[in-house]
């Protein structure tokens, strides 16, 4: 899985482990990242965007998904 990230991330992993994801760059995902519940936040709330291919088409279409409001 790629990912793309709005912000500079660090993310904890298991026995100590960290993955940092720095600003607008785009590369690879440890397969314990993808799958802890922080991460899986992150992508909901549009601070990292995911794409099967990395291919710079699909982070550019997944980006301009309209966000859900409360309302």
């Amino acid at each position: 899985m790629f990912a793309v990230s709005k912000r500079n991330i660090l993310l904890p992993g298991p026995n100590g482990e960290r993955f940092f994801l720095k600003k607008d760059c785009m590369g690879p995902v440890p397969g314990w990242a993808e799958h802890s519940s922080y991460f899986q936040a992150l992508v909901e709330d549009g601070k990292v965007i995911l794409s099967a291919s990395g291919t710079d088409k699909d982070f550019s279409q997944k980006e301009k998904k309209p966000k859900h409001v409360a309302g």
